[in-house]
């Protein structure tokens, strides 16, 4: 109805609007992949908005809910486990029959656990194994095995050696026989991989040699040798052979294998950059049946067990090898390129040095520290390495050291919480051991030994324009822990001997085993998932965010079976 108001016409007033709320919208993914994240789904007070004055929608726009609670976190890539996979390479016998092969297994949690080693293909031979046994809590066990499981010549057997336990524990092989001996960390079978670059010393002593096996049936595998023989000069050249047939540079050798069955590969030839493809995963280890390294003459056994390239990483810290003070050989390092046009840039000192690796499997040789005292090294590279630290032959009596070959970590890869076990007198080999420490500089007085903070006076050896540090002591043998007391902040732990008998052993004490090759954004962060979520290389460190203080370790039984979350 209309009105009139000194001759016009006006309309009535205009109704009064209230707003309500619209439909919510579907749940955003979950901000966590496990261990509890949150979802949200959101609604808009448009149906209708509020116009003409009328009041707004009541309640919230936005409703969380906790999603994943019950959805556990995959355990941690490392080289904690319940079931591995191992052979022994053919090493150099003075005094026959040999001495027994060594598998230490390190039990870091609060309950006992059972283990068994045992060789499933060997049924029926003469070196068919099965034992079980118990290990204590917070300790370790070595146990004995036939020499007659140590590979041979370049056969196909059935060799292959498995490792299970009830809880997680670390597993270390020690190939020993008189004045040659080497050791190396075992990779659990859930981490191996189907891609892998062969590593020797070079000359290559009395031969490189690369050994595989796997758990599955039907397992293919093609192994592509080097292009290039690299002898040396003057030296008669040694071939690669198998099944009788003489293999030239870059041919392939086609090799099928059941479950725990085993081959290896011998040559005069340096195997490093070998190029390992299965189509199923498989354990390779590689190394020298016994070599003599740099100026001095003593000779020994060098193995380690290869990391798939899918874990290799871009950052390393390298610490001198303990107490090579007297004659100085320096530091020996080989890195293989994971692919062509390989960026490698090196700070020894002040000094910064570039180097380029062509092709995938090419390999580059560096000695850092020579004529120094305590020179630590970063290596930094722009696509994926494998750094293999190779330790010189003994020069003089009065620095015992002998060759040994000990994988290098990537930053990657590091860890905050290492148990480990050391040799103790090894028929008639008394061992001195040490433990090589790379290390955030702001970390340094946060890593503890077996609850306590480290020895004053250390000689740490920082790296100009970098973060690192680094240093090296001795640690009598036995059961041992090392941590950082900040779960967000890893650090590479090294493992090294020497014996009285003029032998050497070395390797990593752990590291993770995350594939580093993919990483998954996440528009939150996943806390704990072992996943790399926000694209930056690094895995999980992003659940302490920049604050650390409040995730100092008070009570170390919450994390002692490796559930720590960094």
């Amino acid at each position: 109805m209309c009105g009139f108001l000194r001759g016009h016409l006006v309309s009535p007033p205009a109704e009064t609007i209230n707003g309500a709320w619209g439909q919510w919208s579907t749940w955003s993914t979950c901000s966590t992949s496990c261990r509890s994240g949150t979802s949200q789904r959101t609604r808009q007070c448009d149906s209708p908005p509020p116009s003409n004055g009328g009041s707004g929608c009541s309640g919230n726009s936005v409703e969380p809910i906790t999603c994943n609670a019950n959805v556990p976190c995959p355990d941690p890539a490392d080289t904690l486990g319940t079931e591995f996979l191992l052979l022994f390479q053919e090493n150099h016998i003075i005094h026959s029959p040999g001495l027994p092969l060594k598998v230490f297994i390190t039990n870091p949690n609060t309950e006992a656990v059972t283990v068994t080693i045992d060789t499933p293909a060997a049924t029926g031979l003469t070196y068919y194994h099965s034992v079980t046994f118990s290990i204590p809590p917070s300790s370790s066990t070595v146990k004995l095995l036939s020499n007659e499981l140590r590979m041979t010549g370049s056969t196909k057997s059935k060799k292959g050696i498995r490792v299970s336990s009830t809880k997680d524990v670390t597993v270390a092989g020690m190939n020993k026989e008189y004045l040659s001996t080497d050791s190396f960390v075992v990779i659990p079978t859930d981490h191996l991989g189907t891609k892998h670059f062969g590593i020797c010393a070079f000359p290559t002593g009395r031969g490189c040699q690369i050994g595989i096996t796997t758990k599955l049936d039907n397992t293919h595998v093609n192994i592509t040798l080097p292009p290039s023989p690299n002898i040396v000069s003057g030296r008669k050249r040694r071939a690669t052979t198998y099944d009788g047939i003489t293999k030239s540079p870059g041919d392939v050798i086609s090799v099928s294998l059941g479950p725990y069955e085993s081959v290896q590969i011998q040559s005069g030839d340096d195997l490093s950059g070998a190029r390992i493809d299965s189509d199923n995963p498989v354990a390779v280890f590689s190394g020298n049946v016994q070599v003599q390294i740099g100026l001095g003459t003593a000779q020994d056994h060098a193995v380690d067990q290869i990391l798939p390239t899918e874990t290799w990483g871009k950052k390393f810290v390298t610490v001198p090898i303990p107490e090579r003070t007297i004659y100085k050989p320096g530091d020996m390092f080989k890195i293989i390129g994971s692919q062509s046009n390989t960026t490698v840039d090196v700070i020894h000192m002040a000094d910064v040095r570039r180097y380029t690796i062509p092709n995938e499997g090419d390999v580059l040789q560096i000695i850092t520290g020579a004529g120094l005292d305590s020179v630590c090294s970063y290596i930094e590279t722009d696509k994926p390495v494998l750094v293999t630290q190779i330790v010189q032959s003994q020069i003089g009596t009065n620095e015992p050291s002998d060759p040994s070959l000990i994988i290098v970590p990537s930053v990657e890869q590091w860890l905050p919480m290492y148990s480990f076990t050391l040799p103790d007198m090894d028929n008639g080999t008394a061992y001195t051991n040490f433990v090589m420490i790379a290390v955030e500089k702001s970390q340094k007085n946060n890593i503890l030994l077996d609850g306590a903070t480290l020895p004053s006076g250390l000689d740490w050896c920082d790296i100009p324009t970098t973060e690192y540090t680094g240093t090296s002591l001795r640690v009598p043998a036995g059961y041992h822990q090392m941590r950082n007391i900040y779960l967000n902040k890893p650090f590479a732990l090294l493992l090294y001997g020497v014996g009285n008998s003029s032998e050497s052993f070395g390797y990593p004490a752990g590291m993770r085993l995350t594939d580093l090759t993919t990483c998954t954004p996440f528009t939150q962060t996943a806390e704990g998932d072992n996943k790399d979520n926000d694209c930056d290389g690094l895995v999980d460190e992003e659940i302490c965010g920049d604050s650390i203080g409040s995730n100092r370790i008070e009570h170390i039984d919450k994390y002692i079976s490796h559930i720590y979350i960094y």
